[in-house]
């Protein structure tokens, strides 16, 4: 088998992008914040997801 064969497993983006297409204001996790927890919906964690990527773009990683 080739590298060409081998199955390529989805980025982190795509699985976040897919998700907040499935699943969008739904909550992807809970954030303990100022003495309370906070939902970010999966719509959310998919920008913030996109964010960390461009940025790590930007340091040249």
């Amino acid at each position: 088998m080739t590298g060409t064969d081998a199955a390529v497993a989805p980025t982190m983006q795509q699985v976040s992008d897919d998700c907040a297409g499935r699943f969008g204001a739904l909550p992807a996790q809970r954030i303990h914040r100022n003495g309370r927890w906070e939902d970010l919906s999966h719509t959310e964690l998919a920008t913030v997801v996109d964010e960390l990527a461009r940025g790590l773009i930007a340091l040249g990683m």
